[in-house]
């Protein structure tokens, strides 16, 4: 009854605000005598609502954000969208299957990486059935900024934005046709050919790039072959009217070496002697289509509709396969919805306001197939086959505020229904069906002291729904149908600081508590199943600061000190496995002339508990320090680089789990380097 009241409620809303344009571009008219506007010179924006749009000042929003541009992106050296993550307060990323290239990054303490909403170009490509993200997808050389909010955003995204949303947005074509060409060989055979180029032609412009990526690995079976295939093409019919479309495709084929023990990584770190023949081919591909339209001065509408679909197959052999063989999985899902938002700027008693209607609706569908296999991964039997059709309705609300000079509050709400219906193919008696309702409310402010510096804090609610696995698949041994999603009340509250020469940075203090996680609870009579009884509190101190301190030097430093701990239970207290306290990085870039560049980036994770180790009684996974860099000789159209990881040839794991008291750990790869060349074509 409720949803059915906030749903008519919104649709007047927006029919209303459409049937006033004209008011709206009349009252932007007049004249009136405002309090004079603090200034500051760098133009740089960050989009605050669902939809990358027209943006705001970061400095004003409040809460702790980070934007990393292409020329930083270049300037690091990063290869795949992980390696962005490393310089940013709060993100983690560690590597559980072992090939270096599908690393699940986490933000804040969520090691189980299903706790961010992601975006690409406004589409939400967190994956239907479990809410991560296969982030190896993405042609990180198509990107053209990335931008991180902090904090819970289920007001804007709803279902499973808990610690924060990231969006990807690419490249343009610009002005003037271009042509890019890059090339890179380096250790373990690895080599990376990229094209890409832009331009326009009247009311259109044009971007596309292709790359192929492909690599040996540093372990065996750590092998890669990666391909991208991107496109963008952009129609202004006048100046009101912004249409672009968008289409991506991406191949993956990669080797899965796995986990080793403390024994075996003292033999040959590079040894996959139980998973020579695992692996994960990914096929994923995107067709979006978005349309801006202003109608007067105040008042615009930015919309999406969007098609995707993704196929992943993946081998898992291990150990055990000389008894029992191994498991084959072939998992399908496709997506389709729209988003719209209805944004209008327009004074409220007097002062700046700008309130923002939106919608979302998606259906996906998705299931998978499961096959036993020899240990050599042959001779695949089907043992099981399921499919889901899952709907989601976001409706949506935010408003921001200028009471008076300098103070800006913003207040955001959201309304979502997800069903979903659960089909197993194999056996019909396990079919259900689930309809889940949420309603989420976020509320911020903040105040700048002068120029330089402000103040700013935000409470807000969140939330994440069971997965199939927890509620259906497995029936007699885990599955509850009768979950409900798990909750979130977070708080920030912290300080930005910047100054007229480009330095900026941040400093925050979080907490977020957790309700009604989801739990194994073992029984002694029908094995156990997941219940509701979790709690855990995450909270921490994180630090940023970013810019050019001369001419010929800028840089970053950031920290960021995380206690994620149970709240209920046998283990309440204790620390949430594979979440280290500490996390520091450094990185200085210096221009060595007029031709030479040089970045020297550091990184420090302190130790965490690892994996089954929830008693935290068992030996931590080690801290472990990293030394990066990469030199570059600018061309008169190109340039000459060459990357250096690992530069001290630290033996470090980034991800561990126990079974029993026995460690296996993945082990990340020790020194290698690439060089390479990219040429511009005017």
């Amino acid at each position: 009854m409720i949803g059915k009241k906030l749903k008519y409620l919104v649709s007047i809303l927006v029919l209303s605000l459409i049937a006033t344009p004209t008011l709206g571009g009349q009252q932007e008219t007049k004249e009136k005598k405002k309090p004079p506007k603090l200034v500051y010179k760098e133009q740089i924006v960050i989009t605050a609502s669902r939809l990358p749009a027209e943006g705001i000042d970061p400095f004003t929003l409040p809460a702790s954000v980070s934007i990393i541009t292409r020329s930083k992106i270049t300037t690091s050296g990063a290869t795949i969208p992980q390696d962005i993550f490393y310089s940013l307060p709060g993100f983690l990323v560690y590597d559980d299957v072992g090939n270096g290239v599908e690393g699940t990054v986490f933000l804040r303490g969520f090691a189980e990486g299903n706790a961010l909403a992601v975006a690409f170009d406004g589409v939400r490509i967190n994956e239907p059935d479990d809410n991560r993200v296969n982030l190896e997808l993405i042609p990180l050389e198509a990107i053209s900024r990335v931008e991180v909010i902090r904090g819970s955003a289920s007001s804007l995204y709803g279902d499973g934005a808990m610690a924060g949303r990231v969006n990807f947005i690419t490249e343009s074509g610009g002005k003037e046709p271009r042509l890019d060409l890059s090339f890179d060989y380096g250790s373990y055979h690895s080599q990376r050919y990229v094209v890409k180029g832009g331009g326009s032609l009247g009311k259109f412009s044009f971007f596309g790039l292709g790359k192929y990526r492909r690599s040996d690995g540093f372990r065996q079976n750590g092998y890669l072959k990666m391909k991208n295939l991107f496109g963008k093409i952009g129609y202004k019919p006048d100046d009101k009217t912004d249409i672009e479309f968008i289409a991506s495709y991406s191949n993956n084929r990669l080797g899965n070496p796995g986990a080793l023990t403390e024994e075996e990584l003292e033999q040959d770190r590079k040894q996959a002697p139980f998973n020579l023949v695992d692996r994960n081919f990914e096929d994923g591909n995107l067709i979006s289509v978005s349309i801006k339209r202003r109608f007067s001065p105040g008042l615009f509408l930015n919309a999406n509709v969007f098609r995707r679909s993704q196929d992943i197959d993946t081998l898992t052999t291990g150990r055990m396969a000389a008894l029992y063989g191994g498991f084959l999985t072939e998992s399908k899902a496709k997506s389709k919805g729209v988003v719209a938002e209805l944004t209008w700027n327009r004074d409220l008693l007097g002062r700046g306001n700008t309130a923002i209607l939106g919608i979302e609706l998606t259906s996906h569908t998705f299931g998978a197939k499961g096959y036993t296999t020899n240990a050599q991964g042959e001779n695949p039997y089907l043992v099981s086959e399921n499919s889901t059709d899952q709907r989601v309705e976001g409706y949506f609300i935010e408003d921001r505020f200028e009471p008076i000079s300098r103070l800006l509050l913003t207040l955001g709400a959201r309304y979502d229904r997800k069903s979903f219906h659960y089909h197993d193919l194999v056996l019909p008696q396990n079919n259900n069906d689930k309809t889940f309702t949420k309603g989420t409310i976020r509320f911020g402010g903040s105040y700048q002291l002068n120029p330089k510096f402000a103040l700013y804090g935000n409470i807000g609610k969140a939330f994440l729904t069971p997965t199939v696995i927890q509620m259906f698949a497995y029936p007699t041994f885990g599955s509850n149908p009768d979950l409900v999603p798990t909750t979130a009340l977070s708080y920030e509250t912290g300080i930005k600081f910047r100054s007229g020469k480009g330095l900026k940075g941040y400093l925050c203090w979080y907490r977020m508590d957790m309700e009604n996680e989801i739990v194994f609870v073992f029984d002694s009579f029908r094995g156990g199943r997941n219940e509701n009884v979790g709690k855990s509190r995450r909270q921490g101190v994180e630090m940023e600061l970013r810019g050019r301190l001369t001419d010929s030097v800028s840089g970053y430093a950031s920290y960021s000190y995380t206690d994620a701990r149970f709240r209920a239970g046998e283990n309440a207290g204790n620390r949430i496995p594979l979440v280290p306290r500490h996390k520091m990085s450094l990185g200085v870039d210096l221009s060595l002339g007029e031709r030479v560049k040089a970045y020297l980036e550091g990184l420090f994770v302190s130790s965490a508990p690892l994996s089954g180790d929830e008693e935290n009684l068992l030996p931590e996974l080690p801290s472990y320090q990293l030394l990066n860099a990469k030199v570059s000789y600018r061309l008169k159209d190109g340039e000459l680089f060459l990357r250096l990881s690992n530069i001290l040839n630290q033996k470090y794991e980034t991800r561990g789990i126990y079974i029993g008291t026995t460690p296996y750990l993945t082990p990340a790869p020790g020194f290698h380097f690439s060089i390479g060349m990219s040429y511009t074509i005017h």
